[in-house]
């Protein structure tokens, strides 16, 4: 049974794989130390035969861009450990024949040796327990979209959003267990004169369960009298499709598959297009700021970024993924807006 440690430039840094499959065979693995070829033996091929089947590995320096593997020779045995040959031909071009080792474990083998020395003192590695990871302490993702992704009207509707409005929306995920929602909601009852100068409808919108929403509309009253404001508005309330929806188009931006972690915020034009998308807490002068650059028609489409310099806009979304992902989880009406959309490209 073979793990893998994966380590990347880019986050995640350093990923374990561990291989959890029940039914595990025997191995063995080689390193190659060259004498008159390069030292780490690269380019050596490792021919091994167990069982009456013949296996091949070759020691690489790199393989793909910018990725480099072990040079450890591995060879999963199956069920049968005895090794019936073993021969290496090395970067020079001489072959050179081993006596084959025992199964079940690591060996040097050393250019004109002839044998395989077996490596001891390998060290291993102790593993804890690992907590879940909780969906509000993924780090705060701010993304106003180089190419705005229209977003079907089945999902606009659960939003609580009008097809003819003239106006965007700040749709505001939340629910009253919560607590940097509380915070946030708090800002936004304080500053709706401000939104409304914009010409941007705040909407809040709960992801609590049926269950929860009594108890989940008394949350959102006592936020708002905790922000010094009389009354409140009355929450939309998503269902299981809706989530699932919202989820296929985070997924879409993001590339992230983890799930829909909250506070969220969407942006969402007058035309219902997503415009720009926060999975994190995002406050009034923040949020009012980066709309000023996504909402105005007359910008520059390179210069309209959070980000300082030009930047590449408009280009082409797969809609034909996003609406399978739809249609695999059962939203319909929404996979076939994004196959149209595909089938109009």
């Amino acid at each position: 049974r073979l793990d893998v440690w994966v380590k990347n430039r880019t986050g995640p840094q350093l990923r374990f794989l561990h291989n959890e499959t029940s039914a595990s065979g025997d191995f063995v693995a080689f390193r190659l130390t060259g004498t008159t070829s390069n030292r780490d033996a690269v380019g050596a091929v490792v021919e091994l035969t167990a069982g009456g089947r013949r296996r091949v590995q070759q020691v690489a320096a790199g393989s793909g861009y910018l990725a480099q593997s072990s040079s450890t020779v591995h060879f999963g045995l199956g069920a049968d450990p005895a090794i019936e040959s073993l021969e290496v031909r090395w970067p020079g071009g001489e072959t050179e024949s081993i006596a084959p080792p025992a199964g079940g474990g690591y060996y040097r083998v050393v250019q004109g040796s002839g044998k395989a020395q077996p490596i001891e003192g390998l060290p291993g590695v102790a593993f804890g327990a690992i907590p879940p990871e909780s969906r509000n302490e993924l780090p705060p993702t701010r993304l106003l979209l180089k190419t705005p992704l229209p977003l079907p009207g089945a999902l606009l509707r659960k939003l609580g959003l009008q097809s003819d409005r003239d106006r965007a929306a700040l749709v505001n995920l939340w629910a009253h267990w919560c607590e940097p929602c509380a915070e946030e909601i708090r800002a936004y009852a304080g500053q709706t004169d401000r939104l409304e100068a914009s010409s941007i409808d705040w909407r809040p919108v709960s992801l609590d369960a049926p269950v929860d929403r009594e108890a989940a509309t008394t949350w959102m009253r006592a936020q708002f009298e905790a922000a010094g404001v009389a009354g409140s508005p009355t929450p939309v309330f998503l269902d299981d499709g809706a989530l699932r929806m919202l989820e296929a188009v985070v997924e879409h931006v993001t590339g992230r598959t983890t799930e829909l972690p909250i506070p969220a915020n969407l942006v969402i034009d007058a035309a219902g297009n997503l415009q720009m998308l926060y999975l994190g807490p995002v406050f009034p002068d923040r949020f009012l700021s980066d709309a000023a650059a996504a909402l105005d028609p007359s910008a520059d489409p390179s210069r309209r970024s959070l980000y300082p310099g030009r930047w590449y806009y408009r280009s082409p979304r797969n809609y034909t993924v996003l609406g399978r992902r739809l249609a695999e989880s059962g939203q319909l009406e929404a996979a076939r807006f994004y196959a149209r959309l595909a089938s109009e490209e």
